[in-house]
């Protein structure tokens, strides 16, 4: 293996390619001696050299060698010139391996001289790793991103390629792009899956679109998220589609091979890429996202759920798909109208920092006696990446069909 580096440092291309990173201290004693003459002959020579031209400097410039040293430097010189060169992407990886050896040799004598005490200070350490660090920094091939007009102005167009079908938020928010998280908080039993049922399956909804869903249920069974979509969808009650079948057939079989669920508990991110990887959706539906945490359960502290949901945009952006996060509300948004981000369960700012678009859902609270649900909703766009506009968006929600509307 050093031989072969020996044999190829005689071409100058090569050898200028691995000076930076091919230190003579690499090699073994006896080598390292006419890995010098190499280097000495590259700098006044500027050309490739011969094996014979270098032999020749090497005696020259060590006379006092006795005449079992001359013998033994030319066995190193015969086993030099029957070695093949090597290509230089083999190299440059072999190069880095024997660095990465020889660092770890140093780093572990180092440390020995440290804790036996003839080391009183950890600056040799210091500069080792200073001399060697551009060996473990690896090459980068760079795409640079095209910023022609026509491109920013066709990337413009894309961002609001799904379009909502509430008009009222679609005043405020047209709609979003592939590669963007958009979150939705509510408390429970306020219409968080009824809301993204409503925005897939809905007429004009993203499966009308032309969209590919993946709905990930990890709180209710698929089946009962799957029965808001088609109630959603068609605009009529169980009753009613229990009476009329034909007509629900024909409204949501040209959606349904558009959307597929699946029961996801106890599932982790990880496995959540997996199946995104796997399926290509253009919509992923995570219902809820902070329980795709790595064992499984609840994620419920502000990092933890930083670190979800930064892994939930990076699917999006690393696989081309919107990403729908929801989320619960902690006991502190129950009975309020104007909701805001320090009020997602577990969360901070981590969540929303993350988030193109977050939408916090509310109701209205129960006036005196009242106990029913009055079907208002309050759409609260906390976060807005896409046109800046901060409000509150008032919906009707239905709670028999699980539909909002304007």
């Amino acid at each position: 293996m050093e031989h072969q580096l020996l044999t190829s440092l005689l071409n100058k291309d090569f050898y200028n390619a691995t000076k930076l990173n091919l230190k003579s201290e690499l090699f073994n004693k006896d080598l390292r001696k006419i890995k010098s003459v190499i280097d000495k002959g590259m700098e006044k020579y500027e050309r490739d050299l011969t094996l014979d031209e270098v032999k020749a400097l090497f005696f020259v410039a060590n006379p006092t060698l006795t005449t079992s040293q001359k013998h033994q430097f030319q066995i190193q010189f015969n086993l030099i010139g029957r070695a093949e060169a090597m290509t230089l992407d083999v190299a440059k990886d072999l190069i880095s391996h024997m660095n990465q050896q020889y660092l770890g040799e140093e780093i572990a004598n180092l440390g020995f001289q440290y804790v036996n005490g003839s080391l009183d200070n950890l600056e040799p350490l210091r500069n080792i790793l200073d001399n060697y660090s551009n060996n473990f920094l690896p090459e980068v091939k760079l795409d640079f991103v095209d910023t022609s007009i026509d491109n920013l102005l066709k990337i413009s167009h894309l961002s609001t390629k799904w379009k909502f079908n509430i008009n009222s938020l679609y005043q405020v928010v047209p709609g979003l792009d592939s590669g963007m998280l958009f979150v939705i908080g509510a408390r429970s039993n306020v219409g968080k899956s009824s809301f993204h049922a409503t925005l897939c399956a809905s007429p004009n909804g993203w499966a009308s679109q032309g969209a590919n869903i993946l709905v990930l249920c990890n709180e209710e069974k698929p089946e009962r998220i799957a029965s808001r979509y088609m109630t959603a969808a068609t605009g009529m009650t169980m009753t009613q589609i229990k009476k009329n079948k034909n007509k629900a057939h024909e409204i949501y079989d040209s959606i349904k091979n558009n959307i597929k669920f699946i029961d996801s508990t106890s599932k982790t991110m990880v496995w959540a890429e997996s199946v995104i990887r796997t399926h290509k959706p253009d919509v992923v539906i995570l219902d809820i996202g902070s329980k795709f945490s790595e064992e499984g359960a609840s994620t419920n502290n502000h990092e933890a759920l930083k670190a979800n949901a930064i892994y939930a945009r990076n699917i999006g952006k690393l696989y081309g798909c919107l990403v729908v996060y929801c989320t619960q509300l902690s006991a502190e948004a129950e009975g309020k109208i104007i909701l805001n981000q320090a009020m997602i369960e577990g969360s901070k700012t981590g969540l929303a920092g993350e988030s193109d678009l977050m939408i916090l859902i509310a109701r209205n609270p129960p006036m005196n006696d009242q106990t029913h649900d009055d079907g208002m909703r309050h759409l609260n766009i906390i976060k807005n990446k896409i046109s800046g506009k901060h409000t509150i968006v008032n919906c009707e929600f239905d709670y028999i069909t699980g539909e909002y509307t304007s």
